[in-house]
């Protein structure tokens, strides 16, 4: 029962001309893909035969920062794979839901503060200001109950 991680392209373009790159698991002759945050402008700039960390080519301007994403996108998905391991039986379904689990914040409020403080220190103050009242707006909020 031997389990392999592979990068690789997908064929259908998105609305804005991206191609996005998936991470396949593959599993006794079965397999499923799921989506990285990696995508290229050019299916000319992805190589799909390159050995690990060099698949997208120079001739994309931000080859080095998207590499090193997918490395590490392929690495959390080893990790992940190790981990229901030792567990017990790993199926690649349970390793796309963690995955998944990991991807999606539970509550809002919390993202939204983490968003404010990211908006605040790239220096849009004004900006932060106004999130962050929204945000206290939001923990004052107290819900009425009408039946």
């Amino acid at each position: 029962m031997a389990t392999t991680f592979k990068i690789e392209l997908t064929n259908k373009k998105t609305k804005d001309g991206q191609y996005f790159a998936y991470i396949r698991i593959c599993q006794d002759r079965r397999y499923k893909r799921y989506k990285t945050t990696v995508s290229v402008s050019r299916k000319s700039d992805w190589n799909s035969k390159a050995r690990p960390g060099f698949w997208v080519r120079s001739t994309d301007p931000d080859y080095i920062n998207k590499n090193e994403t997918l490395k590490g996108e392929l690495k959390a998905a080893g990790g992940i794979y190790e981990e229901e391991r030792e567990k017990g039986a790993v199926s690649i379904n349970k390793i796309a839901e963690k995955r998944k689990k990991e991807d999606v914040s539970p509550l809002f409020l919390p993202y939204a503060e983490k968003i404010t403080e990211e908006i605040k220190n790239t220096g849009h103050i004004r900006n932060a200001k106004k999130y962050k009242n929204f945000c206290n707006k939001l923990k004052a909020f107290k819900p009425r109950i009408v039946f």
